[in-house]
């Protein structure tokens, strides 16, 4: 919740504020996060510079105060944090509307879901896919994982020598 101490007081009252709303609280990555009819809604954390709102469906919520942002911008493709540095000014109307907001989103907008990572196999393994078909037809026969899985412990490697001799292994496993 607050690994700094720094925020204890401030995050006890903001889940208490969410509480009040009806949400079931539980504990997702070592801090506080709080449900709605199995949904996670907000979450709550405390950092060295802040502490923070975390609405799971952000992305899809209205943010008339023009204060949700993307915390990892890249990474999370839904996921909106509204960060605060006291308590002093805190503006509890306006979180309590931005948590109904919240439920109601969580309530009737699916989750996005993720693109899926596509990894594309580097020079070496595509160059043996291309001039070996059966190695080629073996190996789009895999399902997508392990495909995936391949192409990193192939291409993972740092020296070319272990690359190949990866290769090597690789092919051999599948009895080409």
């Amino acid at each position: 919740m607050d690994k700094t101490g720094r925020w204890t007081h401030e995050l006890t009252a903001l889940a208490q504020l969410i509480s009040a709303e009806g949400l079931e609280e539980t504990t997702k990555w070592d801090a506080p996060v709080f449900c709605h009819l199995g949904k996670k809604v907000v979450g709550i954390a405390g950092f060295n510079s802040h502490f923070a709102l975390w609405f799971f469906q952000g992305a899809q919520m209205p943010d008339p105060l023009n204060v949700l942002v993307n915390a990892q911008e890249g990474i999370t493709k839904n996921t909106r944090q509204w960060r605060f540095s006291t308590w002093n000014d805190f503006p509890i109307e306006q979180v309590q509307n931005y948590i109904r907001e919240a439920i109601v989103v969580s309530e009737t907008l699916e989750p996005l879901k993720p693109n899926p990572l596509v990894i594309k196999p580097g020079p070496l393994l595509q160059a043996a896919l291309d001039q070996n078909q059966a190695f080629q037809t073996a190996f789009s026969a895999l399902p997508p994982y392990q495909q995936k899985d391949a192409i990193l412990h192939i291409d993972g490697a740092k020296k070319e020598e272990t690359k190949q001799k990866r290769l090597r292994q690789f092919i051999e496993k599948l009895s080409l």
